[in-house]
């Protein structure tokens, strides 16, 4: 006994295949869409049931995910026109070039300082020299006195 289902009711009607199947993708997109906002932006993500990240480990970002990026941090004018690793490349030699201009600079401060000291040094010397040949002169004129006094 075979029963023979009732035709639908005239307010249904027939979607093909190929509606369906659009339906399909746009309602996994949304909730892709939906996912990715809820998960705080987190990329690496796995599915619910385990599984591989939802990108390569290359570091190449689906289109999707490149998209929210790009909305979420927008190149700088630096970056235009290179890739992220050149940028770290590029931002880490400017790091090293100004520490090397600072420690140039240190050096620079040292040699200075080396050269005042030295000719505070040699300021003090000559004027030692010049205290010892005053003491020298004043006693000469002491002795001279000394021998100008009658007795």
């Amino acid at each position: 006994m075979i029963k023979v289902l009732p035709p639908p009711p005239v307010e249904f009607l027939r979607i093909s295949d190929r509606d369906l199947t659009e339906i399909e993708l746009h309602s996994v997109e949304s909730i892709s869409d939906l996912q990715r906002l809820n998960s705080n932006s987190e990329l690496l993500k796995t599915p619910p049931g385990g599984g591989p990240p939802r990108h390569p480990d290359n570091g190449n970002l689906p289109a999707p995910a490149q998209a929210e990026r790009a909305v979420r941090c927008p190149r700088r004018a630096c970056c235009t026109c290179c890739s992220p690793v050149c940028c770290r490349y590029l931002w880490v030699c400017i790091a090293v070039l100004l520490a090397l201009a600072a420690l140039a600079g240190i050096f620079y401060f040292l040699v200075q300082q080396n050269e005042s000291l030295y000719s505070l040094s040699l300021a003090i010397k000559q004027r030692k020299e010049f205290v010892k040949e005053l003491a020298q002169l004043a006693q000469t004129l002491k002795e001279l006195t000394v021998n100008l006094t009658p007795t």
